[in-house]
């Protein structure tokens, strides 16, 4: 009996989103295996109504907080739905899509955040994969506590795959839209010491390919590892010049580099004596660094002196990371909440 309920409760659900047709977003949050919206849910409505339902959807946040079981499977219906009007996508606290949304099948999407979340490699390209290009613009990335990994996403080996890299190479195929690139994996760190030594691997590739690129974020820890090694230059004062692509117009570097903090205080100078007219990277106009960092010495290594020399505002900042949503599920106003067992759906 609760399981007709709750059937009858999600197809409910599909009727409701299909009596909105204007709806442009829409924010969904899951517990539980049993908690998801399928594809009969508004497939059956499609052609009752031209277009068809979600047609103008064009954001959609999506929170699977209790199981492994990836957004796509949570969210299939609206995905099928919306696939053609879906501009942005955020995911929080998933495990990554688990059946594939289908390659290229969202052709319009502009903007791919995905915080608080640790997928695999395969799960992430799985995901990068159904993005059309050209077309994707901004691309963000903010890996989870182990932890929390622990409890939702999955076996230790399948988590372990995921490098850097692993979301630069699929980006490439957005080499000529994409503009804002955010990479940060300070919360990955010493979750396994003996397989990369309690922190995060650098990148071994560099983001001059992404010839569009505009704003950059990424974690310190990506230019070298623990042992002090970066794995696509032997000279610190290149650091960042090898890296990066000579559109960038804004540098964000979070996190600590402890002693190795004098590496990038070298490689920020000569980044600024790269910068201004008629330089390689005219184009740069901030940089930020945390400012945990200039606690280890880079305030005194005179770059902020030779940034502004060269018309390139520098400061130090911080930013916070997401957090996990609250196990009560509160997924805030205006959002959909799918309980966590037959008869448990709710919207808020």
């Amino acid at each position: 009996m609760q399981d007709r309920v709750y059937i009858a409760g999600v197809k409910l659900v599909g009727v409701m989103l299909a009596l909105i047709p204007n709806l442009e977003r829409f924010s969904l949050q899951t517990e539980g295996p049993s908690a998801y919206v399928p594809v009969g849910a508004l497939s059956a409505l499609t052609g009752l109504s031209k277009p068809g339902p979600l047609a103008k959807l064009t954001t959609l946040d999506i929170c699977d907080r209790s199981l492994p079981l990836g957004f796509d499977y949570h969210a299939g219906g609206i995905l099928e739905a919306a696939a053609g009007s879906l501009a942005t996508l955020n995911v929080h606290m998933s495990g990554g899509p688990t059946q594939k949304v289908g390659r290229e099948r969202l052709r319009n999407l502009r903007t791919l955040r995905i915080s608080h979340t640790r997928p695999s490699a395969a799960k992430l390209a799985a995901l990068l994969d159904s993005c059309a290009p050209p077309g994707l613009e901004a691309f963000t990335y903010e890996a989870t506590y182990p932890f929390v990994v622990n409890i939702l996403l999955g076996p230790a080996d399948e988590r372990d795959l995921f490098q850097p890299s692993d979301a630069i190479q699929p980006l490439i195929r957005h080499k000529a839209t994409l503009q804002s690139l955010h990479l940060d994996l300070r919360a990955r760190g010493y979750y396994n010491p003996i397989t990369d030594g309690g922190d995060s691997q650098p990148l071994p590739m560099t983001l001059k390919d992404l010839r569009a690129l505009k704003h950059v974020f990424l974690s310190a820890s990506v230019l070298c590892n623990h042992h002090g090694r970066a794995s696509y230059t032997n000279h610190d004062s290149i650091l960042l010049t090898q890296l990066l692509p000579t559109s960038v117009t804004s540098l964000f570097l979070a996190g600590d580099l402890g002693q190795l903090t004098p590496r990038l205080g070298h490689a920020l100078v000569h980044l600024a004596k790269s910068a201004g007219p008629r330089k390689e990277f005219k184009a740069l106009r901030r940089v930020r660094c945390d400012a945990v960092l200039a606690t280890r010495g880079l305030e005194h290594m005179a770059v902020r002196e030779v940034f502004a020399a060269r018309g390139v505002d520098f400061a130090f900042s911080s930013w916070p990371l997401s957090e996990p949503t609250r196990p009560g599920g509160d997924a805030g106003g205006g959002a959909i909440a799918v309980g966590a067992g037959p008869g448990h759906s709710s919207a808020r």
